[in-house]
């Protein structure tokens, strides 16, 4: 299905692009996306018409970016995902997943590329979410290795 969100999602040659420069352009949102997860409702990662858009045109970044990201296979990464945020298993929770893991991993990366603020206020706020963020992804790979399928 083409929807008007089509020329946008087109008009960038990654999803990281997109990502970083559309949906979410300023640090804190992204460092928001990366703490509080991509489900919480940002412009082009609600809809499914747009999840799927997205998904055809960056289908091997997004792949690549979730597997070497958490070292599991994607099957494997996918059902420790929907059992924690209670999705279905549906064709459509799996493109929401792969979209959305992607959309936290490039905003965690860049969110902990940010150090060179380290004086200022926002450097401040950042070194904080840096430090809370790598305790969350310890626990999160534990809780995957664990409970990998």
């Amino acid at each position: 299905m083409y929807t008007t969100n089509n020329a946008v999602i087109d008009s960038y040659k990654t999803f990281e692009a997109l990502l970083t420069r559309y949906i979410v352009p300023s640090r804190s949102e992204q460092a928001d996306l990366a703490n509080h997860g991509a489900d919480s409702g940002y412009a082009l990662l609600s809809y499914y018409a747009d999840v799927e858009a997205i998904y055809e045109r960056f289908e091997d970044e997004i792949c690549d970016a979730v597997e070497d990201a958490n070292g599991l296979s994607l099957p494997s990464a996918f059902a420790v995902y929907a059992k924690r945020k209670h999705m279905s298993g549906t064709l459509g929770d799996y493109l929401y997943f792969l979209v959305w893991a992607a959309a936290e991993v490039i905003c965690t990366r860049t969110c902990d590329a940010e150090t060179e603020y380290e004086d200022e206020p926002l450097g401040i706020i950042m070194g904080r979410l840096e430090e809370e963020h790598e305790a969350r992804m310890v626990e999160i790979t534990k809780y995957l290795r664990e409970g990998e399928v």
